[in-house]
């Protein structure tokens, strides 16, 4: 699986830069685009930090694009201001580890992995932007081995994506819906070109 090495730094707007930091605590920091100075520093929180994302500006009256953050003791957060707004913790709802976290316009989602006896599965937990409740979980169809790799990408769009390998076909997922993509990729041994062909 992918580490995730920290500081994580994440473009707000034109103004500003949010820095997300600390070891078995987490720091969100932002600072002035155009001269480096910080603006603010939120509290600090308990667990390390796995994944900074940020969210369409959903506030009345208040342009403020919103960062989430998700820790691996399993607690998603969203900031405002840098003030806490909401904190759900998922270790109680949600089986498996943490580990990936993305944003939609409206929800944020959770990718997490399931140890099994011989294979991991992944699960997707999906929130309400606005107030963090927990809206549905679900395991997807999905058989990885330790040394196969995830990806979550599309953050911040309408269609965020999972992406892993998974027995030499690469699988795709919509976070937010249970249907998954195969692509199957095979090499031309005379053109040495890839084929790529999709199925649901």
């Amino acid at each position: 699986m992918e580490v995730v090495s920290f500081p994580l730094v994440l473009y707000i707007n034109e103004t500003a830069i949010a820095v997300l930091s600390g070891v078995e605590h987490t720091i969100v920091t932002t600072f002035d685009a155009q001269t480096g100075h910080q603006l603010y520093q939120s509290p600090v929180f308990p667990g390390s930090p796995l994944g900074l994302e940020i969210l369409s500006p959903d506030w009345p009256g208040d342009p403020t694009r919103d960062v989430i953050t998700l820790s691996d003791n399993g607690h998603v957060r969203r900031f405002h201001h840098l003030l806490l707004a909401w904190d759900t913790p998922l270790s109680e709802m949600v089986k498996g580890t943490p580990r990936f976290i993305a944003t939609s316009l409206s929800k944020v989602y959770v990718v997490s992995i399931v140890p099994h006896s011989k294979y991991s599965s992944l699960s997707v937990t999906t929130l309400d932007s606005v107030n963090g409740a927990i809206l549905e979980t679900h395991q997807l169809d999905s058989s990885l081995l330790p040394q196969e790799d995830v990806q979550v990408v599309g953050s911040h769009s309408s269609t965020p994506l999972a992406i892993w390998h998974e027995k030499g076909k690469i699988k795709v997922n919509v976070l937010g819906t249970k249907s998954i993509t195969t692509l199957a990729a095979a090499v031309s041994p005379s053109q040495e070109t890839f084929l790529t062909s999709a199925r649901l």
